[in-house]
């Protein structure tokens, strides 16, 4: 996958299955379309929590923060889905929870 095509915004991967290659095999809802975690990432669908507070999505998503600002108020992050192969980018209020992936150096 090019790092240009997955640089825009919306689902991004899909013929290559960027996405299916990031998740784990095991946590997402059926059918879990594409996923093999071939590359050792082993994304879960931690779903995300809304401003107000509530969670949703567990299961079916998972949203991770780039570290990316797109301003003061709002971020890049990249999204995964229990029946996509892709991976979904756009900014959002940084008011919305999100997952956070530490890497080490």
């Amino acid at each position: 996958v090019l790092a240009e095509d997955l640089d825009g915004s919306g689902w991004r991967g899909a013929n290559t299955n960027a996405g299916g290659r990031l998740k784990a095999t095991v946590l997402w809802d059926y059918p879990n379309t594409g996923a093999n975690d071939s590359t050792g990432y082993s994304a879960y669908p931690g779903g995300n929590r809304a401003p107000a507070g509530n969670f949703s999505s567990i299961g079916t998503m998972g949203q991770w923060w780039s570290t990316t600002e797109e301003n003061s108020d709002r971020s890049w992050l990249r999204q995964l889905g229990y029946s996509n192969t892709g991976i979904y980018r756009a900014n959002s209020y940084k008011r919305l929870g999100a997952s956070i992936r530490c890497i080490e150096d």
